[in-house]
């Protein structure tokens, strides 16, 4: 679970003990990107659609993009790749 902090300078920052977030904020207040660290993984996402570009469902997919990202890394690390 991810935990969030509140907005500051149009970016919302949250962190777990899998990883760091942070979604940027348009003017409007409308998501524009997020930015995942997983390990040594660093991820860019764009909202997708209309209903991602509000904040709570990005929020959402942050969730859901950092399981997988620490999934991905857990994965390797047992492989020893």
């Amino acid at each position: 679970m991810i935990n969030w902090k509140p907005v500051k300078d149009r970016i919302v920052e949250g962190d777990s003990t899998k990883g760091k977030v942070w979604i940027k904020l348009g003017k409007d207040g409308y998501a524009i990107s997020m930015y995942i660290i997983c390990g040594d993984y660093k991820e860019k996402f764009f909202p997708e659609d209309a209903v991602e570009l509000e904040l709570d469902f990005m929020q959402f997919r942050a969730e859901i993009e950092l399981e997988k990202l620490a999934g991905r890394s857990e994965l390797i690390s047992k492989l020893g790749v």
